[in-house]
């Protein structure tokens, strides 16, 4: 049984000189914990249904997948890093509904190389892994062989191209700040340099959707989506406003547009992608 102190003497061993403080650290917990995955979770569920298959890869300490298959759903994950794998698997056995075995709800593997056949999935996520992998075609190339026809993929990512704070070092940053004036910076912050060195590849919202069009995807987003939907549902209730009033002149479409040219902004500070394999 992995205990908390367990995880937390895991986390200070990967980002002790990377968090500001120890408070930092136990902040990193809240990736542990599946509240963290629960806005993920509800960003997908319009899009499945019952008979669906998800697959979340680097799915790290596995929240979203639990939360996948607590509701009933047919969900794996893939992780390289052991301890998580072992963290995950344990919390899932809490589940009485479970349908398979562990091992193979998550699976220790690289996202370089999937271990499933092609078109296997109906959806397939990446949530904040693509900027831990140098090969980032390479992972998506694997992520839409393993996709169904006009099944789905959704992608967050820090853009490394915008100015920003660093969401690991939690300190200004600057596009594609190169690595070498970059451990400089860090050193001077009194800060380990090591993490940005060997475990952050830069990652683009360009770089991404290049890919994506490369490979014949429709690329779009959850708001364009709903927007687009006879019956949106907009919590929202300035968005709702919004659409209602778009709505009342016909005029969503030049919404959409805008949607799509933000979208398309190379300098926005995050990625946020849906995508139809045709």
């Amino acid at each position: 049984m992995i205990k908390e102190d367990e995880v937390l003497r895991f986390l200070k061993d990967r980002f002790t000189g990377v968090s500001p403080d120890n408070d930092g650290i136990r902040k990193r917990m809240n990736y542990v914990k599946a509240e963290h995955s629960k806005p993920l979770l509800e960003s997908v569920l319009t899009h499945l249904s019952k008979k669906s298959k998800i697959l979340d890869i680097g799915s790290g300490w596995g929240s979203f997948v639990y939360l996948l298959n607590e509701k009933g759903y047919e969900a794996s994950g893939v992780e390289v890093q052991d301890f998580m794998v072992d963290y995950a698997r344990q919390r899932l056995m809490d589940l009485g509904n479970l349908k398979t075995k562990t091992e193979t709800v998550y699976l220790k593997a690289s996202a370089l190389d999937l271990p499933f056949s092609d078109s296997h999935f109906d959806i397939v996520t990446l949530w904040d892994v693509l900027e831990h992998i140098e090969d980032y075609e390479k992972v998506l190339h694997e992520a839409i062989r393993v996709l169904k026809p006009k099944g789905k993929i959704f992608i967050k990512n820090v853009n490394y191209a915008s100015c920003f704070m660093e969401p690991h070092y939690r300190v200004p940053w600057l596009p594609f700040l190169p690595k070498k004036i970059a451990v400089k910076y860090l050193q001077l912050l009194g800060r380990d340099p090591s993490y940005i060195q060997n475990g952050i590849f830069y990652i683009s919202n360009s770089n991404i959707l290049r890919v994506l069009k490369n490979k014949n995807l429709h690329i779009t987003t959850l708001q364009i989506e709903k927007i687009l939907s006879s019956t949106p549902q907009i919590r929202s209730p300035l968005k709702r406003l919004i659409y209602n009033i778009s709505a009342f002149f016909r005029s969503k479409y030049i919404l959409v547009l805008i949607l799509k040219a933000i979208q398309k902004n190379p300098f926005s500070s995050s990625v946020d992608i849906m995508a139809v394999k045709k």
